[in-house]
């Protein structure tokens, strides 16, 4: 039904609504990673999605959000998101990786931003797409086998005002001052990927009134509804997670 979709979770269908008319806009999301014998967090502003098929996905809309968008693949791919890469914390990879985000904490404090130099900047553009294999979420959700979402990321690359690329990637040092610069998310509207109505492929609501809802706030907006087919053919694709398992 969806192998050529990937999705987006989130928690209300007022964000749903704000994607379909502002697109898919990167916030700061604090990941980590660990060796056998040390763990290292990074901050670093991304979209995930995830390639679990919609009759699959019962684990992971209880972690991440009973709403999700699904999107063509075709749209992802030249929209820059790339699957992530897995590591097991027994391997060597892992000890490489935590040196990597080890060299990057070093720099920054020494070098401004504004002058990344070129080898560092595809260093943090590869670190920032890999996860350990398994992990925990927080306190209440612990050894979570990570590979099993199959997630795709987006991670935005900055230009400052002397137009050189820059990545925003940040060790826990920085994360207080984070949450100070940027409350409220999403924090960089300004990099989202904007979407057309056709090439998303599913909405998936909890139930009939939440679905009502998201209609409802759909159609209130000009900007959305404007195009009346457009409009009445992305209505079709709004379904409750009930219908998705009797269709199946």
């Amino acid at each position: 039904m969806n192998n050529k979709s990937i999705f987006h979770y989130t928690k209300d269908y007022s964000t749903i609504c704000r994607i379909i008319e502002e697109g898919f806009a990167p916030s700061f999301c604090i990941e980590q990673i660990c060796t056998t014998d040390k763990c290292i967090k990074f901050s670093v502003p991304m979209i995930s999605f995830c390639d679990i098929t919609l009759s699959k996905a019962d684990e992971h809309k209880n972690k991440y959000g009973k709403f999700a968008i699904g999107v063509k693949k075709d749209w992802a791919i030249k929209n820059n998101i790339n699957p992530i890469y897995y590591l097991n914390i027994e391997t060597g990879i892992s000890n490489s990786i935590v040196s990597i985000l080890n060299a990057h904490s070093n720099y920054i404090k020494t070098c401004d931003e504004k002058n990344t130099d070129f080898e560092m900047l595809n260093y943090i553009k590869t670190v920032s797409h890999f996860k350990n294999y398994k992990g925990d979420i927080n306190p209440k959700l612990k050894n979570i086998t990570f590979y099993d979402e199959k997630e795709w990321r987006y991670v935005p690359v900055f230009k400052n005002e002397c137009g050189t690329e820059s990545c925003k990637i940040f060790t826990e040092e920085k994360f207080e001052e984070i949450i100070k610069t940027y409350p409220h998310k999403p924090h960089f509207r300004e990099c989202a990927l904007k979407i057309k109505l056709s090439d998303i492929t599913h909405i998936v609501v909890p139930d009939k009134k939440s679905k009502y809802d998201l209609i409802n706030c759909l159609s209130s907006n000009q900007k959305i509804s404007n195009n009346k087919n457009n409009f009445n053919d992305l209505l079709t694709k709004i379904l409750t997670y009930k219908e998705i398992v009797y269709d199946l």
